[in-house]
């Protein structure tokens, strides 16, 4: 079978074992220590079953798959995908949403009517990735207003306004992702504190949680690792297990990697990975705020670079940009892959590439959708040596005054 007709998974385990230079006996034996129960302990037998999972004759079991998830140190869907098929939802039609807009205008929501504002705001959130933040802003903005002279309008019974807390908590947090992308501080503070609020009053944790990541963001991008570990570890006792919780673990582990601490910042990641591990498939993936598997490389190509263990942040990388590539070459989820093509550019740096490094960079920063914080913190590993290291080698100055721009961006 050709590697360009293998399922994905396929190749995923060969790169897996490659990365770390182990051979199939190595991950035989490996297997056989990790469940010396469920392995059975011919060594020949087990390596028969990797070589044909690794050519692709068949699939492994869902014990294998979590047994060979935990030996790579990620998740069964991380690398073989869901068990389950995940259907698209139908996107919400412009006559649902006016009918909704009118609906909250003369307070008369029902059942049906709250369904639809579910909808609107799971699919304004799953806009994120790959919409113009600008106009995504407008329109969430909109219906945070909307939702929010609602319940200042009307006396609801508690399960309704439950719902509605519950909307305008997401819809908050939207907004404030988009202004601190636009580069608006200030007012994504604001409604961060206001998506606590309405996530506090709704009872919701996850909501509370993802304020407490959204400090720990617009903390990160500031150089204060302090806030960024006082924030995720309290996201993390609000919810738990939860997959904001995985991303919280996430951004603690980076934190403790860049401060030196390996074993701790080893330690959470396996905390982060055995929580995602746990979590079932989410119905809507797509969702700014769910954290499917697949974002778990994100996680681990972060960690990974700040180890220094650079081949096995640029597997993750790679992994990133081959499954976000559509059929016509563009980019379906364009900001991890802004991401990545910058961790691979400071990888190539640190192996002394800087030509590979600066055209890498520039990849990076002509993805017109990105994070420019997220973006602002790997770039600053690139930027900053390149400036300091190799100020006369030629395309250094124009990289860095890019660089700049995203900075004052970030700034005004």
């Amino acid at each position: 079978m050709d590697d360009i007709q293998k399922p994905d998974w396929v190749l995923r385990l060969a790169e897996e074992r490659e990365v770390r230079d182990w051979t199939q006996v190595d991950v035989a034996e490996q297997l056989q220590a990790l469940a010396p129960a469920d392995v059975p302990q011919d060594l020949d037998s087990v390596v028969r079953s990797i070589k044909g999972w690794e050519s692709g004759d068949h699939k492994p079991g869902p014990k294998n798959r979590k047994l060979l998830a935990r030996l790579f140190g990620t998740t069964s869907a991380t690398l073989f995908g869901p068990d389950v098929v995940v259907d698209d939802k139908e996107p919400v039609r412009p006559g649902d949403a006016l009918e909704l807009a009118r609906r909250m205008q003369e307070s008369d929501l029902d059942q049906h009517t709250i369904e639809t504002l579910i909808s609107t705001v799971d699919e304004l959130a799953t806009r994120y990735s790959d919409h113009p933040p600008e106009e995504l802003w407008r329109d969430a903005s909109q219906w945070l207003g909307k939702v929010g002279q609602y319940l200042e309008r009307n006396q609801l019974s508690n399960s309704h306004e439950r719902e509605i807390l519950t909307q305008a908590g997401w819809l908050a947090l939207l907004v404030g992702c988009l202004e601190q992308d636009l580069g608006r501080s200030e007012q994504a503070e604001r409604s961060r504190q206001a998506a606590f609020h309405f996530g506090t009053e709704a009872e919701q944790p996850r909501i509370i949680a993802w304020a407490y990541e959204m400090t720990a963001w617009f903390a990160e991008a500031q150089g204060d690792d302090d806030v960024v570990i006082e924030a995720t570890r309290a996201g993390q006792e609000v919810a738990p297990g939860s997959d904001v919780g995985v991303q919280l673990a996430g951004k603690e582990a980076e934190v403790l990697a860049r401060r030196g601490d390996h074993k701790g910042a080893r330690q959470v990641l396996e905390r982060a990975r055995q929580w995602m591990d746990a979590l079932p498939y989410p119905d809507s993936p797509g969702n700014h705020f769910n954290v499917d598997p697949s974002k778990f490389d994100k996680v681990i190509m972060r960690v990974s670079r700040l180890l220094g263990d650079y081949d096995l942040a640029d597997m993750h990388a790679e992994q990133i940009i081959r499954s976000g590539r559509k059929p016509d070459g563009t980019h379906a989820i364009p900001m991890r892959v802004a991401d990545a093509k910058a961790s691979l550019a400071v990888s190539a740096l640190e192996r002394g590439d800087i030509t590979r490094a600066i055209e890498l960079g520039h990849e990076a920063l002509d993805i017109p959708r990105k994070s420019l914080p997220s973006l602002h913190i790997v770039t600053s590993e690139l930027v900053t040596p390149l400036s300091e290291r190799y100020p006369d080698v030629e395309g250094v100055a124009g990289l860095v005054k890019r660089f700049e721009r995203v900075r004052q961006a970030l700034d005004n």
